[in-house]
Parts: C-alpha cells; sequence; structure tokens
C-alpha cells in the first residue's frame, strides 16, 4: 500500500484509471451489500434479513462490523486511487496532522459518494446484479487493463 500511495505524488490514479475506480466502488458496494446490492438483507422480502435471528449485543456487532467494513472500504478506496494521505504541505502545520486531515476528508468524500449512489439507485435482482457484473463490469476492467497497458508503453506512465 506504501508503493502504491507513493506512486501517487503527482497524480492520483483516479485520473489515470477513473474506471477502476468507478468498478471498485460498484464491486464494494455489492461486497458491503449497501442498496442496491442488498439482497441478502432485504427488509422488504424478508422481516429483517439473515439477521432476524439476532438480537442484543450479537446483533449490534454484527452491525458494527458492517458498518466499520464501510469505513475500510473507503479508505481502500482512498489509498488505491486518491493518494491516500497525500495532499498540499503547509509551512508550519506538522505533516502528521495534515496527512490525517487529508486521509479523512477523503474517506468522508468517498463515503459520501457511496451514500448518495446507495440512496438515489434502487435494488435490483440477482440476475440483473450478475449481468451488471459479467456483462459490464468485466469488460470496462479489461479495457482499463488494456488502456493502462497503451500509457505505459507510450510512455505517458512509468510503470514501477
Amino acid at each position: 500500500m506504501e508503493g502504491i500511495v507513493g506512486a501517487q505524488t503527482r497524480v492520483w490514479n483516479v485520473f489515470l484509471a477513473p474506471i477502476a475506480f468507478c468498478v471498485f466502488i460498484v464491486a464494494m458496494m455489492a461486497e458491503l451489500e449497501k442498496a442496491p446490492f442488498d439482497i441478502p438483507s432485504a427488509k422488504t422480502e424478508i422481516v429483517g434479513g439473515w439477521l432476524t435471528e439476532f438480537s442484543g449485543r450479537a446483533l449490534a456487532f454484527l452491525k458494527l462490523t458492517k458498518e466499520v467494513s464501510y469505513v475500510f472500504g473507503c479508505a481502500l478506496a482512498v489509498s488505491l486511487f486518491l493518494g491516500g494521505p497525500l495532499g498540499p504541505i503547509w509551512v508550519g502545520v506538522p505533516v502528521s496532522i495534515l496527512y490525517f486531515i487529508y486521509f479523512t476528508i477523503k474517506i468522508l468524500g468517498v463515503g459520501f459518494v457511496i451514500f448518495v449512489l446507495k440512496t438515489s439507485l434502487t435494488r435490483i435482482k440477482i440476475g440483473q446484479a450478475t449481468q451488471l457484473f459479467w456483462k459490464i463490469l468485466t469488460p470496462l476492467s479489461l479495457c482499463q487493463i488494456l488502456l493502462i497497458l497503451i500509457l505505459i508503453q507510450g510512455g505517458l506512465i512509468v510503470a514501477t
């Protein structure tokens, strides 16, 4: 992770690989079972989803685990695509404080993007999710890999 973040000192990966960023966000939403991919915990079809059997402390820990995974997923997106904690340095301000502030703002930004997406999209069926991932996102990912290879061959990106 340190190498990936360090390679983004000039240009963030989101500008070099915007398709990969979008695919990552959609895949992360599906992995975290956020709407529109909340099929396993669809409260409209099942009373409480798979969490129906749990209560009390166990339910609290399961919900806390999902929310912590949400924050870690946002932090991973920030590290892979948005330069991690890197940002402009101000004279007189400790670098560690600036890095913490930048990283926190970026995590909140990615979290806000996911919040807006999950709020604005309707739930999809399992078949629609499968088609989305196999017919749209997988070819887009392969196109992004091809684009990066072309940029490397053209000398626009230096492969480390």
